[in-house]
């Protein structure tokens, strides 16, 4: 993004849309207002937030100290002290947050961490279907019969029909069926 660029819509739409947010805070983090406005959304959204400190101390977010406080200053005098107080509670609000201290040679391990935090966190988390489906009792136990899960095998699975016919809802029911039968899973 160029200077006096506005955050695309379809970022913070994804931000809403998005059950969990990584907030990977670093040294020059406060330097940018993209950073600061895209944390802001994802704190006003209230979804689970895992915060990733790299190379600085979480409490050094928390009170918007070095290397954190000349930015947010420089800020203030650009954009206005009414703009910046969000971006000011968003990051005391992250540096709140239990979360991760690493530095550089420690990425991998902090990776697979926030992968199985994550993934931990979305298997309680079931896809939404509508609450009364009337008619799919019978095509959920058909496509259950159908993929058989005690076999440790791939295995795909297709809806194909017009729009509107409640393939999406039908995926949706068998997907929160299966998925106490798997370690990773995602639906798409």
């Amino acid at each position: 993004m160029d200077w006096g660029d506005e955050i695309a819509p379809s970022l913070l739409e994804a931000i809403e849309d998005s059950a969990a947010a990584i907030a990977v805070i670093s040294p020059k983090y406060a330097s940018s207002r993209w950073c600061l406005e895209e944390l802001a959304r994802i704190c006003e959204v209230r979804k689970l937030v895992l915060s990733v400190f790299f190379e600085v101390d979480p409490s050094d977010v928390r009170r918007l100290k070095v290397p954190f406080k000349k930015d947010i200053e420089d800020l203030e005098r650009r954009f206005g002290v009414e703009k910046v107080v969000r971006w000011r509670n968003a990051m005391e609000r992250v540096g709140g947050i239990s979360g991760w201290v690493y530095n550089h040679r420690e990425a991998a391990h902090v990776i697979e961490t926030l992968v199985k935090r994550i993934l931990n966190a979305m298997s309680n988390s079931p896809v939404v279907v509508a609450p009364y489906m009337v008619g799919l009792d019978f095509p959920i136990q058909e496509l259950m019969e159908m993929l058989d899960v005690t076999h440790n095998v791939p295995q795909v699975l297709g809806f194909l029909g017009t729009g509107g016919i409640d393939k999406t809802t039908l995926a949706k029911a068998v997907y929160n069926k299966l998925t106490r039968h798997f370690e990773c899973r995602s639906f798409i």
